[in-house]
């Protein structure tokens, strides 16, 4: 698992801990102590089940915590396993899904999960990035996350219109993977009972109708 976040943010804790010591907010110097040992035996369970953090990212070039994609295949000799590529990166899967060196190296990838943020404003390319992917891969699922917003992308007529939220999570599959059993042709309105749950619990999920 890549994120070149989570280990700065165990800082931030430890900082926040020592400030609160200092001006002697003892209760929440404790809650600091409560969370990094919670964090600390989340980690370790992580790893009993074969899981490891990496404080590495993704991007379309190498910078300080971040490599390609092809970059992290070579680093950790992953290119020959079978692979699950999540990508959920805040707005920056645009400049890596662009560029067209990054479907060289799909392979091996069985399956992706592509968080997409601000459609309302990059529809288009997440148009092209969908037609790219689509050489090899279907799509299989969708699911609109309900912390973000939703537009309206309006049809020719107004019955036609449709209103997206404006982060959307699609999954993909390697189409040689998919089983002519498995596939159904019956029209599907998400979230799907049981298998979908909102990302804001507090919220009621977006419906998805088309």
């Amino acid at each position: 698992m890549f994120d070149p976040t989570m280990f700065g943010y165990k800082t931030f804790i430890q900082r926040h801990f020592h400030s609160c010591f200092k001006r002697f907010q003892l209760k929440k110097a404790i809650k600091s102590i409560i969370f990094i040992r919670y964090w600390k035996r989340k980690l370790n369970n992580l790893r009993e089940k074969g899981i490891f953090f990496v404080n590495e990212g993704l991007a379309n070039r190498c910078l300080k915590n971040y490599n390609t994609f092809s970059g992290h295949l070579k680093k950790f000799d992953i290119q020959n396993k079978r692979i699950l590529l999540k990508i959920d990166i805040e707005g920056n899967e645009y400049p890596v899904l662009k560029e067209d060196s990054f479907y060289k190296y799909l392979d091996n990838v069985n399956q992706i999960i592509v968080e997409f943020h601000d459609l309302k404003n990059r529809l288009r390319d997440v148009y092209a990035i969908i037609k790219k992917f689509n050489t090899s891969f279907d799509i299989v699922h969708i699911h609109g996350n309900n912390y973000s917003g939703t537009f309206i992308l309006l049809g020719e007529e107004a019955e036609n219109d449709i209103i997206l939220p404006d982060v959307m999570e699609v999954t993909l599959a390697k189409r040689e993977g998919i089983r002519k059993e498995d596939i159904d042709n019956s029209i599907v309105c998400y979230p799907i009972p049981g298998l979908d749950f909102p990302n804001n619990l507090k919220c009621r999920d977006y419906e998805l109708k088309f």
